[in-house]
């Protein structure tokens, strides 16, 4: 007899200051590789905050972000005389302890705010869509080796001035830390700001994703990333070597060590303009309107193809957003996939040619009925991707078949984001927006080599494990927090943050 899911409870919570949108935490016990600092059980949290500058009396007000929820504001549509807005954002470093330190009774227990502690917040700059955290060797050049209180990884983050910001994970042993037996804090030092591909004002990086996810820790320091990112005007922008890209004398556009441009500003331009990228299935039926009506979004029809710097390749995608970006971690970086508002997920071979803004797609699989919003390839099980959208159906893919899904299933709510556990090849995290956050559990495969076989004969049937619903906004970032393998029930702590409430919650999955 089946049981509904279970629901989860808060072991922790606090305010993130500013509107938060997007989480990504340290994916290794690095111990394992002989490092002298324990960087596991870090995270990094992003966030979007939207300020509206003065209107003139002769402008209209324009509202905040579009929920989709009844908002009492009236959603208008970005015009040419709408006010500036200023899009800003923090990273907040969290450091969580040892599992034993997180209450496993009850969440109600005073003492269960112990097991997490804010190590860093960054200055204000141009906002935050996405983070990936990445191979670090990209920062030296091969003449040189990382600082002794360097981590092996850096984080690489989307920003809304469409371009990415490089830092480097530090540890501050003279700086302790309140409740760190180990008497060490972390911080972040900015290294680069990468421009990406378009001088057009109000195109966001709305997604990032990087090569390296399969690498082992112990492989770290000789590994090389490439990185893929969507962007809000519909292209896409690959970088094949980031080490090439930062070290490659022809860049004059990339800045090393300097503060990341203060938040970008532009009159709204495009579409989904107060959404930032974060929208749901409302904004659907809006576009479809202005289609009818024969209006097109200005981010769309200005915007340019050409990338900054020689090594970056950027084409045209979607007719609409990209919203998110995937590489397939089986593939050594020759294909990803991405998805768009356009109710389009394609996939691209990234060894055929780009000119002039275009490649041609591999397939166009068109069964959704919002926009493409959140996948991600399995780097546990080969050719098993999770693809989320919009319309709030999970679907997995067979990437030897990708024209239809051979499984989905309804999470309640449009899905902005999908992170597979890293080491249960049957658990996947899900950010379902107004529907909260959810643990889908796939049934272990029937058949021994699944992995060979189509995933549509290993009856997968997933289904809704654990949810958690004590947010009280629009539920966007989460990950599953990564802590040494002698940790084992902290394999199962989740960061997750919602926005317009502005605050983070640590949570327990099972």
């Amino acid at each position: 007899m089946k049981t509904g899911p279970s629901h989860a409870q808060s072991l922790f919570t606090a305010s993130t200051g500013l509107c938060a949108d997007s989480i990504a935490a340290y994916p290794y016990d690095t111990r394992e590789a002989g490092e002298s600092a324990d960087w596991s059980g870090l995270f990094a949290l992003g966030t979007y905050e939207v300020e509206q500058s003065e209107p003139s009396a002769t402008k209209q007000p324009a509202s905040h972000w579009r929920d989709g929820g009844g908002s009492d504001d009236e959603e208008q549509q970005p015009s040419s005389s709408s006010p500036e807005y200023t899009r800003r954002g923090r990273i907040l470093l969290y450091q969580t302890q040892t599992s034993n330190a997180m209450c496993e009774e009850s969440a109600a227990d005073k003492d269960c705010g112990a097991g997490v502690q804010l190590a860093y917040t960054s200055e204000d700059a141009a906002a935050i869509l996405d983070m990936c955290w990445l191979p670090s060797p990209a920062l030296y050049p091969s003449s040189q080796t990382p600082e002794r209180d360097m981590a092996p990884l850096c984080l690489l983050s989307a920003r809304a001035n469409s371009s990415l910001s490089l830092h480097s994970l530090r540890s501050n042993s003279s700086l302790p830390s309140p409740g760190n037996s180990r008497g060490c804090s972390y911080s972040l030092q900015q290294e680069a700001t990468i421009p990406l591909s378009t001088t057009t004002s109000g195109v966001l990086a709305l997604s990032i994703d990087q090569s390296a996810k399969r690498t082992a820790a112990s492989e770290l320091g000789q590994v090389d990333s490439s990185v893929v990112v969507s962007q809000s005007d519909g292209t896409l922008a690959l970088i094949p070597s980031l080490d090439f890209t930062i070290h490659d004398s022809a860049v004059h556009e990339i800045t090393f060590g300097a503060s990341i441009e203060n938040a970008s500003s532009a009159s709204g331009s495009l579409a989904h303009d107060e959404t930032a990228g974060l929208a749901d299935e409302s904004d659907e039926e809006e576009e479809e309107e202005e289609e009818e009506e024969g209006e097109k979004p200005v981010s769309l029809q200005k915007a340019s193809c050409t990338a900054r710097h020689p090594s970056i390749q950027v084409w045209r995608a979607h007719d609409h957003e990209a919203w998110i970006a995937a590489f397939d971690r089986w593939s050594e970086c020759n294909v990803c996939w991405s998805g768009g508002d356009d109710l389009t997920l394609k996939g691209w071979d990234l060894r055929t040619p780009c000119h002039s803004g275009r490649r041609e797609s591999t397939f166009a699989c068109r069964r959704f009925e919002g926009g493409v919003t959140a996948m991600q390839s399995s780097h546990l099980r080969q050719h098993l991707w999770a693809v989320g959208s919009y319309d709030g159906q999970l679907r997995l893919f067979d990437a030897r078949q990708p024209q239809r899904p051979f499984e989905q299933v309804d999470m309640g709510g449009g899905i902005w984001r999908t992170k597979w556990h890293p080491t249960d090849p049957n658990r996947l995290l899900i950010g379902a927006m107004h529907a909260g956050f959810r643990i889908v559990a796939l049934s272990p495969p029937t058949t021994k080599f699944a992995s060979e076989t189509m995933w549509k004969d290993a009856r997968l049937s997933p289904e809704i494990h654990t949810t958690f619903e004590e947010h009280q906004s629009l539920a966007y970032g989460c990950d599953w927090i990564s802590r040494s393998k002698l940790d084992r029930k902290a394999d199962d702590l989740v960061a997750s943050c919602s926005f317009y409430d502005r605050r983070l919650h640590v949570w327990r999955a099972s």
